[in-house]
C-alpha cells in the first residue's frame, strides 16, 4: 500500500461506518482530526463526515488546484485566506485576528456560503440560504472536491464550533449550518452515485 493512502474502515458510537480504505492522507488527515473529542458529537457531524468520504471517493479522491478549485473568494471569511496559505492544515485553528469575532465570522460565513450556493436554491428576504428550503436544480456549479471544495466548508463548520462560547449548546446559526451542509451533502452523494 502507497504510504500515501489509508487502508481501514471506521465505525462511530452511532454505528456509522466510514470506509478510509484507500483514502489520500489529506483527507484521512482531516477525518481523523475532524472526528476527535474537541468536535462536535452530534450524530449528524458524523453523518457529514461520512458523506464527505463518500463524495470524495465518488470523485477519485480527485484534489485539484489552481483555477475553479475553489469556491469563489468574494465575501469569504478571511480565515479561508489563512488555512489556503498555511498548506491547509486540519489540526490548528486560524489565529484570532483571522478568524475575527464569532459574531462577525457567523455573519460573514452565511452570506458568502448563500452566495457561492446554486442559484436555485431557496433564500430568505435577506438573500440567506433557507435551511429545508425549496428549489430544484444541479449541483455541477457546487460539486468540488479535494482539499479546496467540500472539505473548506466542513473546516470552516469546525472552526466556528470551536470558537462557541459553549460548545455544548452550538448557537442557531452554527446549528443551521451544520444541517445544511449535511443536507448539500447528502444531495451531492446522491447525485454523483
Amino acid at each position: 500500500m502507497d504510504s500515501s493512502t489509508t487502508n481501514t474502515s471506521v465505525v462511530s458510537a452511532d454505528g456509522i461506518t466510514v470506509d478510509l480504505t484507500d483514502c489520500p492522507k489529506w483527507l484521512s488527515d482531516a477525518y481523523q482530526a475532524l472526528s476527535t473529542d474537541s468536535c462536535p458529537q452530534d450524530p449528524l457531524w458524523r453523518k457529514v463526515l461520512s458523506d464527505l468520504v463518500t463524495n470524495e471517493r465518488y470523485h477519485s479522491f480527485d484534489n485539484p488546484n489552481g483555477n475553479g478549485s475553489t469556491f469563489p473568494t468574494t465575501g469569504r471569511p478571511q480565515a479561508f485566506a489563512w488555512w489556503f496559505q498555511n498548506r491547509k492544515t486540519v489540526t490548528r485553528l486560524p489565529p484570532d485576528e483571522k478568524f475575527g469575532r464569532i459574531s462577525e465570522f457567523a455573519s460573514q460565513w452565511w452570506k458568502w456560503y448563500s452566495m457561492i450556493n446554486p442559484e436555485w436554491r431557496e433564500r430568505d428576504a435577506l438573500g440567506r440560504i433557507v435551511v429545508n428550503g425549496s428549489g430544484e436544480g444541479d449541483w455541477d456549479e457546487f460539486d468540488r472536491s479535494g482539499q479546496n471544495g467540500m472539505l473548506s466548508l466542513v473546516i470552516s463548520l469546525y472552526w466556528w464550533y470551536r470558537r462557541l462560547d459553549n460548545p455544548s449548546e452550538p448557537s442557531p446559526d452554527w446549528l443551521a449550518g451544520l444541517r445544511d451542509i449535511s443536507w448539500v451533502l447528502s444531495e451531492l452523494v446522491k447525485a454523483n452515485r
